[in-house]
């Protein structure tokens, strides 16, 4: 009994270290699906012109997701329909287990931070982000 229960706390704390890491999209009520970048940050620089390839774990399960960037104002909000826009030229569809395999994208914005994400306008919810600060 005791083992399980250390086992679970164990878990939860893991997962809670998880979600703090990464920032919570707020544009959108529904939250579903973790971004990483392909090396398994959160969190990248670069200039303008940077390709970025990121992947979804997740997510809604088959579901239609586009690859979309947001300027970040210190809030973690992703998929705001006021300013975020496409750094996928394409539609990604989730699979069955709601994976969303390496997609690449290119940031050319002017400098300053945003916030990248996967959005659906099929069940109205947004990856959790990760950042990108344009230098």
């Amino acid at each position: 009994m005791k083992r399980s229960c250390v086992a679970v706390v164990a878990a939860a704390l893991a997962a809670l270290a998880l979600i703090g890491t990464a920032p919570i999209a707020e544009a959108y009520e529904d939250v579903v699906g973790i971004t990483w970048y392909t090396d398994g940050t959160y969190q990248r620089a670069g200039p303008s012109g940077t390709v970025v390839v990121v992947y979804v774990v997740g997510a809604r399960r088959s579901q239609p997701y586009r690859l979309i960037m947001s300027p970040w104002d210190g809030d973690y909000t992703c998929g705001d329909p006021r300013g975020d826009r496409d750094i996928y030229p394409g539609v990604r569809s989730s699979n069955a287990y709601g994976l969303i395999y390496a997609t690449a994208g290119m940031v050319t914005d002017p400098p300053g931070e945003y916030a990248i994400c996967f959005r659906t306008d099929a069940a109205m919810s947004a990856t959790n982000p990760i950042t990108f600060t344009i230098v």
